[in-house]
Parts: structure tokens; C-alpha cells; sequence
């Protein structure tokens, strides 16, 4: 009587087993495709913004939003921190986009996001608000670009409790010191518009 192979159930076992981690990874991998996506249209949407195109951004955010909307039930299926990616940027990009249009930065309510995403997302916007403030001493609006930079240190102000005497989101003592940055370098180009306009104007006097 001829014996059977000892290690046919094995095979079979372990074929099933690729079969279905190999579906797990796939679909993982399209879920990661769809969150990079939505971060590429919250990048979008900040240029946009910045070039005027507010009505263009605010779809490009809506699109984002649907896509968390998706993603949210799924995000323990996804590459790591793929889904917390996105949900900062979708902050940062929001928050932008009403900052433009003269409204009130948005809540962690009204953006339904991780706490951490909402912190981060926010200590993500200061770039972007430098990045407005310097336009604005380009045109010679000083009055917009020191609100700008008031605004930006409020931001931090605010965010700054969160990290000392102990951390309580991870990640943000990078973003904090890159926001102490950012702010003294803004202000330090204030001062010196300031100085360069007070220069202008005696020289007209004179």
C-alpha cells in the first residue's frame, strides 16, 4: 500500500494561505492608492488657494473628504499611517482655504479627524501661512502679513501646551521646533520690511 504525502495538507494549507494574504496585500495596496490620491488633491487644493482659486480648491477638498469618508471604515487595512497622512493634510488644506476667504479656522468637530491629525494638520499650516505673509510683503501689504503672522503665532501658542511638560501627540516636537522656526524667520522679514519702508519714506522726506 502506498503512503500518501506527508505534506500534501500542508501544500494545501499554505496555498489557501497565500492565496488570501496575497488578496489582503492587493487590497491594501489599492487603499493606499486612494489615500495618496486624496493627499495629492489636498496639495492641489493649496495651490490652488494660494493662486486665487478658491471655488477649484474647495472641490479638490471635497473629493478629499469623500475619500476619507471611504477610507475611515478600511484604516486599519491600510500601509501604515497612510489614512493619518491624509487626514493632516486634509486639515492644513481646509484650514488654508477658509484663512483665505476670511473665516474662523475649522473645528476638530466640523472636520471629524483624529485628534492628533487635527494638532498636526494645524502645526502643518504655518508654512503655508508664511508662505502667504511673504506674498503679502511682496505687494507691499504690511498691515495683511503682520496679521498673518500674529495669526501664526496664536497657532502655536495654542498647539505648544500639548508637547510640554510631556508629550501627547507623537510627532509634534519636530513640527514645533520647525513652527518656532518659521516664526522667527517671519518675523525677522517684517522687521526688515519695516525698516526698508521707514528707509523709503525719510528718503522722500528729505
Amino acid at each position: 500500500m502506498a503512503m500518501s504525502d506527508p505534506l500534501s495538507k500542508l501544500k494545501a494549507s499554505i496555498e489557501g494561505i497565500s492565496a488570501r494574504l496575497s488578496s489582503k496585500v492587493e487590497a491594501r495596496e489599492g487603499l493606499s492608492l486612494k489615500a495618496r490620491s486624496g493627499i495629492r488633491l489636498c496639495g492641489e487644493a493649496v495651490s490652488l488657494s494660494h493662486r486665487g482659486h478658491i471655488e477649484e480648491a474647495k472641490k479638490r477638498l471635497e473629493e478629499a473628504k469623500e475619500i476619507i469618508e471611504e477610507l475611515r471604515p478600511r484604516r486599519r487595512d491600510l500601509e501604515l499611517d497612510a489614512f493619518d497622512a491624509l487626514a493632516q493634510e486634509y486639515v492644513e488644506a481646509e484650514a488654508l482655504v477658509r484663512i483665505i476667504e476670511g473665516r474662523e479656522l475649522p473645528s476638530l468637530e466640523e472636520l471629524q479627524v483624529a485628534d492628533e491629525a487635527y494638532v498636526l494638520g494645524m502645526a502643518d499650516l504655518i508654512g503655508e501661512l508664511r508662505r502667504r505673509a511673504l506674498e503679502e510683503m511682496r505687494r507691499g501689504n504690511g498691515s495683511e502679513a503682520e496679521r498673518l503672522y500674529e495669526l501664526m503665532k496664536g497657532i502655536y501658542e495654542l498647539i505648544w501646551p500639548l508637547e510640554y511638560p510631556r508629550s501627547l501627540v507623537p510627532g509634534l516636537r519636530h513640527k514645533l521646533d520647525a513652527m518656532r522656526r518659521v516664526l522667527d524667520e517671519t518675523l525677522h522679514d517684517l522687521t526688515l520690511m519695516k525698516i526698508l519702508t521707514t528707509s523709503r519714506e525719510d528718503k522722500k522726506l528729505g
